[in-house]
């Protein structure tokens, strides 16, 4: 079983880009967005983009990696003295949030978010698993919102295309 969930793990690392698509997709297919709840998700995304950058900033861009290799240091400091995993909080969060805004039925809300969730445990099961024996690193400075901006340019125009799509759907 061990074996099992590692490359299932590995698997869900290396194609979480395809795999959140297509969870995106099906949430769009379902969704009955409403101004309403637009503005509803709306404060739970910007908690989920605040955290994400926040946590951007101390990790810095080698965190926006497709190598499954465990990361040469650990990260301690902003999020990172409370969370293990603040990145995939926040993305949690983004995700609930852009489901808010869909507005799709209740039990197709209900499969994407355990989904999601599911997906997220599992990634930072691994993670937690590669951490173990990797030194803390050592005297790290924040990185400057502006290059936190050019590493997540990709993530904040998926979000707009996403939330593009539901406005006209309203």
């Amino acid at each position: 079983m061990g074996d099992f969930f590692e490359v299932l793990a590995e698997s869900l690392f290396r194609h979480r880009g395809v795999v959140f698509f297509v969870l995106a997709l099906a949430s769009l297919l379902v969704a009955d967005p409403s101004w309403f709840s637009l503005m509803l998700a709306m404060p739970l995304l910007a908690l989920g983009c605040g955290l994400r950058a926040w946590a951007f900033q101390h990790l810095g861009g080698g965190g926006r990696t497709r190598q499954p290799r465990a990361p040469t240091s650990r990260v301690t400091s902003g999020p990172y003295q409370r969370l293990s995993h603040p990145v995939y909080l926040a993305n949690v969060i983004i995700s609930l949030a852009l489901l808010t805004a869909a507005s799709p039925r209740l039990w197709a809300a209900l499969v994407l978010a355990a989904v999601v969730a599911l997906s997220y445990l599992v990634l930072g099961w691994r993670e937690t698993r590669q951490l173990c024996n990797v030194r803390e690193r050592q005297n790290s400075q924040p990185y400057g919102l502006r290059r936190v901006a050019r590493w997540e340019r990709s993530t904040w125009l998926q979000i707009g295309l996403y939330l593009g799509a539901l406005c006209t759907a309203v």
